[in-house]
């Protein structure tokens, strides 16, 4: 759990703030607002905490955001790798505003599937909201067409690009 001084410091450092809690990135948060959004941290923590009853989890999970965030120097994994032409694709097909390029931590192994890999930095990456959604949804990231685990991890090759992990994954899931 962060000190109202580390989320300030966070807010400042990064521009967004912990546990995806929403602030408008085009105005900046006065005093009193910030103190607001550190108690809806403060709540909505609380809430995780009980619900899971793993305060220590939600800690590291922030140590592991920031780590994440700082290697990745905030910038979308995914857009980094797209060619010109996949580029306009992806904005033709809703990548236009400022939720949908909302910078969020996108696990690559989901953490439904592997609890224990939450907090590995090594599986999560930035990635524009609107590609991460479409992403978990079994969505191609650029158009939003319904796609297949094969083609998912196509794109998780190329935004990881370690051909080691995917074809590992595939032969796991008995994909060829």
């Amino acid at each position: 759990m962060l000190t109202y001084s580390e989320f300030k410091d966070f807010y400042l450092r990064y521009g967004s703030l912990p546990l995806g809690i929403y602030s408008n990135p085009k105005k900046v948060l006065k005093d009193y607002q910030l103190k607001n959004k550190f108690q809806k941290y403060i709540d909505t923590l609380k809430k995780k905490m009980i619900k899971d009853n793993k305060p220590s989890y939600w800690k590291e999970w922030e140590d592991t955001r920031e780590e994440v965030y700082i290697r990745d120097m905030i910038q979308c994994r995914l857009w980094k790798i797209l060619t010109p032409d996949e580029k306009k694709i992806a904005i033709n097909n809703g990548l236009v505003g400022t939720i949908s390029k909302k910078i969020t931590p996108a696990h690559f192994i989901r953490r439904s599937a592997c609890k224990d890999l939450i907090c590995e930095k090594d599986n999560v990456y930035t990635m524009y909201q609107l590609f991460h959604n479409r992403l978990d949804a079994y969505q191609d990231p650029l158009t939003g067409k319904k796609s297949n685990t094969k083609e998912c991890l196509k794109w998780w090759q190329r935004v990881i690009n370690n051909d080691e992990i995917y074809y590992y994954l595939l032969n796991y899931k008995g994909e060829s």
